[in-house]
């Protein structure tokens, strides 16, 4: 499945945020990189069209899972889980171990590539901090933070590498400008309250560019082999 031994990577929620940024880095250094969307590849598919992917990219060896949304609503508030929290599990923790599932199925097909894989996942620190109105993004980011162990101690002695980084809040995405929206409505704070609320949080002022997560994301890629297994946070200290 290699031609000419060419290095390619896959970013999964690629078109905005943390992996977009992450995208361009990539092709920056040289990297051939295919970038899918929650349009143009739905993690919640079945493992069948991860293989697929796969297939069709010819097995790349730099792959980032930037696939995540949130829902805010508090428990019981809701007429459909299913919709809801549960959807979230769906994307943010789900749709990762189907990728690693359909990457081991080609494992010896990668006993023949240039180097062994690298993959990075994009976690969060919510992950070890409950926020109400949150259980489906915290339970998914915390679960994910344990599939990356588990997929690193599998895969680890094969060469491979499994990571994942957690950032804090950052700016000027996507799921930004929905938590900005969802707090003060659903919580029923007001603005100027649910900002109070996340400086109060914060040792490092301001929230974090998608682009300084995406030089953490690019450099773990790249990282010592026993770079494995690992979760950094890049939140300010908080």
């Amino acid at each position: 499945m290699y031609e000419d031994e060419m290095i390619s990577g896959w970013v999964i929620g690629g078109t905005s945020g943390i992996g977009e940024q992450a995208a361009i880095l990539m092709r920056q250094n040289g990297i051939p990189t295919f970038v899918d969307g929650h349009m143009s590849f739905d993690v919640r598919q079945p493992l069948s069209a991860f293989r697929d992917k796969l297939e069709e990219y010819g097995l790349p060896m730099y792959v980032v899972y930037a696939a995540g949304i949130n829902y805010l609503e508090f428990l019981g508030a809701g007429d459909d889980l299913d919709d809801h929290h549960l959807d979230v599990i769906d994307v943010n923790l789900k749709g990762f171990i189907k990728l690693m599932d359909a990457m081991a199925h080609f494992a010896n097909d990668y006993e023949s590539s240039p180097e062994p894989p690298s993959i990075v996942a994009i976690s969060s620190d919510a992950a070890e901090r409950p926020l109400r109105t949150s259980i489906g993004y915290c339970s998914s980011k915390a679960g994910l933070n344990q599939a990356v162990r588990v997929a690193a101690r599998e895969l680890g002695v094969y060469g491979w590498r499994v990571n994942a980084i957690a950032p804090g809040m950052t700016s000027g995405t996507n799921m930004t400008a929905y938590v900005d929206e969802a707090v003060p409505r659903v919580r029923k704070w007001s603005t100027e309250a649910a900002r109070h609320y996340e400086r109060v949080q914060e040792v490092t002022p301001g929230r974090i560019k998608p682009s300084d997560v995406a030089d953490i994301v690019f450099q773990t890629l790249m990282g010592p082999t026993h770079l494995n297994g690992s979760i950094i946070t890049l939140n300010g200290g908080r």
